[in-house]
C-alpha cells in the first residue's frame, strides 16, 4: 500500500520538475517497461528521464533489476532518497561525478546533491582517524578477546604473511579515503603495503590485491571503477606523505618505511 509520504511527496516532484520541463507526466504507464514510474520527464531532443521517489528502503539486486530494466527501455533514471535513507550510507545509490560520490535526496521540495566524503557524518563515523597507539591498543585487544572485526582480520592478514600487531605508522589513516571497501581502512592500507614490502609493484598489481576485498556496490558505479577511485586517492596520499615513490612505471616503499 501506497504512503501518504510517497503519495504527496510524487505530486510534489511533479510540480517541480513541470517549472523546468515542458513536457512531465506523472505516473504514466510506459509499455516497454510495463510499470508506471513516478514521473516521466520528455526532453525536446526524445529522451526520457525516469524520476523515482524512493521512501521505502530497497535492496541491491531489486534495484539493478529496475535499473537494468530502465536500460533497456532507453530511459534514463534519477532516484530521488527519502529520509529513511538518511541514517546509513546508500551505497547502491552512489554516483561519481569525477570528483566525489554523492546521491540525489529530496529535501525541503527541491533535489539535493549530497556529496559522502569526509565532511559528511556518516563516512567520518565509518572512518574514525584513531592515533598510532590508540588504533594498535584496539587491535590488541580486539585480537585477543577475539573480538570483529579484530581477530577475523588478523586470521586473513596472516594468510599474507602479515600481523596486525605490526601496522605501520603509514597504514594508520590520517585522511578520509573514498568510501567503498567494506573492510576498515587501515586493514586495507596494510593489505597493499604487505604487496609493495614484496618490491615495486604495478599500477595494476595492487589494483588487482584491492579488488579481491569486499566491497559494497552500486548501480551507478561499477566495481572496477570503484577499485581505480580507490587505489589513486592511496597513492596520492602516500606519496604525498612520503611513503611511497615511483620506480619507472612501478610504486615503491620509501627505505625508511
Amino acid at each position: 500500500m501506497e504512503t501518504i509520504e510517497h503519495r504527496d511527496g510524487k505530486r510534489a516532484v511533479f510540480e517541480f520538475f513541470k517549472h523546468y520541463f515542458e513536457h512531465v507526466e506523472l505516473e504514466i504507464y510506459v509499455t516497454d517497461l510495463q510499470q508506471r514510474p513516478d514521473i516521466l520527464i520528455f526532453l525536446p531532443n526524445q529522451q526520457l528521464i525516469a524520476v523515482e521517489l524512493q521512501c521505502a528502503k530497497l535492496n541491491f539486486e531489486t534495484l539493478k533489476t529496475r535499473c537494468i530494466g530502465y536500460q533497456k527501455a532507453q530511459i534514463k533514471c534519477m532516484w530521488l532518497l527519502r529520509r529513511n535513507y538518511l541514517k546509513e550510507i546508500p551505497y547502491a545509490f552512489l554516483q561519481f561525478d569525477g570528483v566525489s560520490l554523492f546521491v540525489w535526496y529530496w529535501q525541503s521540495n527541491h533535489p539535493v546533491k549530497m556529496f559522502f566524503d569526509g565532511v559528511h557524518p556518516l563516512v567520518r563515523s565509518q572512518q574514525r582517524l584513531w592515533n598510532s597507539a590508540r588504533l594498535r591498543y584496539l587491535i590488541q585487544r580486539g585480537i585477543i578477546k577475539r573480538q570483529a572485526p579484530y581477530y577475523d582480520l588478523q586470521c586473513q592478514i596472516y594468510q599474507q604473511e602479515g600481523n596486525l600487531r605490526q601496522l605501520p605508522d603509514c597504514c594508520v589513516p590520517q585522511v578520509y579515503y573514498p568510501i567503498g571497501p567494506k573492510q576498515p581502512y587501515w586493514y586495507v592500507l596494510y593489505v597493499l603495503y604487505l604487496r609493495l614490502k614484496r618490491g615495486p609493484q604495478s599500477n595494476q598489481l595492487l589494483y588487482q590485491a584491492l579488488y579481491v576485498l569486499p566491497w559494497h556496490q552500486s548501480v551507478y558505479f561499477s566495481h572496477n571503477q570503484w577499485c581505480q577511485l580507490v587505489l589513486t586517492a592511496i597513492l596520492e596520499c602516500w606519496q604525498m606523505q612520503g611513503v611511497i615513490r615511483q620506480q619507472a612505471s612501478k610504486w615503491a616503499l620509501v627505505s625508511n618505511n
